[in-house]
């Protein structure tokens, strides 16, 4: 039976990460942001901070240096192929009055971590995510309008304040960062890693023809 996502489940496990792990995470993101300008090392690091709701969803401990570890350097091409794959299929579908790209996004949100702790290709990884969200769009939908929504607000009401309004927004925008990373790790612990049918599970985490899309 496939698998259907809570969308107040997912919400309320983003606060709750939030709660539980936000230095971290935080630190993961600011030693990515203070070096993102280094050629090269950045591939690596950038592959690593897309596999980090992965870690969160599998209970690793994070450390906020392991986004240098040279293992991310195994999937470069690979990466690039996905990320060139899904930017022009994105573009195109754009073009089609915005609608079939949302379903494309939604439907490969979960490519990257794919490709990465599951060892697959490209074109794998698409399948794979098009395979795990299936049925489950229009809640994935519904998670990012209520997120966006809440934080929409919240963002508002502190620009109203006088003189400290900005810094709260600034600090509201780290937060809104960390749970949405953390609502990414609950759908991908949801739909994929307790997925028995997901190609390869849990034993090959890595540690060291067109696609087509259902809705």
């Amino acid at each position: 039976m496939k698998t259907e996502l809570s969308v107040s489940k997912v919400l309320s496990d983003g606060f709750r990460g939030f709660k539980e792990n936000f230095l971290q995470v935080f630190l993961t993101y600011l030693l990515y942001i203070i070096t993102c300008w280094i050629p090269y090392l950045n591939v690596g690091t950038s592959i690593a901070i897309a596999v980090l709701p992965a870690k969160i969803a599998a209970g690793e401990r994070i450390e906020c240096t392991y986004i240098f570890d040279k293992r991310w350097f195994k999937f470069m091409g690979q990466y690039f192929i996905l990320q060139g794959i899904m930017a022009i299929a994105l573009i195109v579908a754009a073009l089609f009055m915005l609608v079939p790209a949302i379903v494309m996004y939604l439907a490969w949100m979960f490519a990257t971590l794919l490709l990465v702790t599951k060892d697959m290709n490209a074109v794998d990884a698409l399948k794979e995510s098009n395979a795990a969200t299936f049925g489950n769009k229009w809640r994935l939908f519904a998670i990012i309008i209520i997120y966006a929504i809440i934080f929409t607000i919240v963002f508002a009401i502190f620009s109203l304040i006088p003189y400290v309004g900005f810094i709260l927004d600034i600090i509201l925008g780290i937060c809104a960062a960390v749970v949405q990373v953390n609502m990414i790790a609950s759908t991908y612990k949801t739909l994929v890693i307790g997925d028995d049918n997901c190609p390869g599970n849990d034993e090959n985490y890595v540690q060291e023809g067109p696609v087509v899309i259902e809705e």
